[in-house]
């Protein structure tokens, strides 16, 4: 009686085990599947960053070679610069050197006048002589603060100091309508002005 079912549990228990066994390998399998699936998408992935570092290597060296060449830029436009300055140097010591008349302007303001009166003749200095076309050059100033020992600051309140060609180029700066309006401007409030002349040319 008892037999029987004893056999039968025991032919269970080998069939459970040799399904097991059987289905063991399919579950290794799968994993093996699983960590090949991951490696490879690993490797996609890597693939992807380093195309993306070759991209961002290749965006450093094109702004690398933009900042040579707006440097390179920068240095031509400094030596154009620096040419074209001392291009006009030279060509205003040329100038100095031709001129053939020196006109030297002593003022004194009258002693009632303001100090703003000063300021506003020096300015008009720059802003209207200086545009004269005969005047090859021009200074204007007040007394030094260090002098010769003989020398008054008193004497004057401002000089000037400018370069002509010749006598007919002072002349022409005389008729000039921007000379006429500084003297118109200015003259009322100065003393007899002081003037002397002198020819540079041998």
């Amino acid at each position: 009686m008892f037999t029987r079912p004893h056999f039968s549990i025991a032919t269970f228990g080998l069939a459970a085990t040799a399904v097991l066994v059987s289905i063991s390998p399919l579950c290794g399998a799968d994993k093996d599947n699983a960590t090949e699936k991951q490696l490879r998408q690993a490797r996609a992935d890597l693939a992807q960053a380093n195309a993306q570092i070759k991209a961002l290597r290749n965006e450093v060296a094109q702004e690398r070679d933009r900042i040579a060449s707006l440097q390179a830029k920068l240095a031509k436009e400094r030596n154009d610069t620096d040419d074209k300055v001392i291009r006009d140097l030279k060509a205003q010591l040329a100038m100095m050197n031709s001129a053939g008349l020196v006109h030297c302007v002593f003022l004194k303001l009258k002693s009632d006048e303001p100090s703003t009166a000063l300021a506003d003749m020096v300015a008009d200095v720059h802003t209207m002589l200086t545009k004269i076309k005969t005047v090859r050059a021009l200074w204007v100033g007040k007394p030094g603060e260090t002098a010769t020992p003989d020398f008054t600051k008193s004497d004057y309140s401002v000089a000037l100091v400018l370069l002509f060609d010749s006598a007919d180029g002072l002349k022409k700066y005389d008729n000039d309508p921007l000379h006429t309006r500084f003297v118109k401007k200015h003259i009322k409030n100065l003393e007899k002005p002081l003037v002397y002349d002198f020819d540079t040319k041998k």
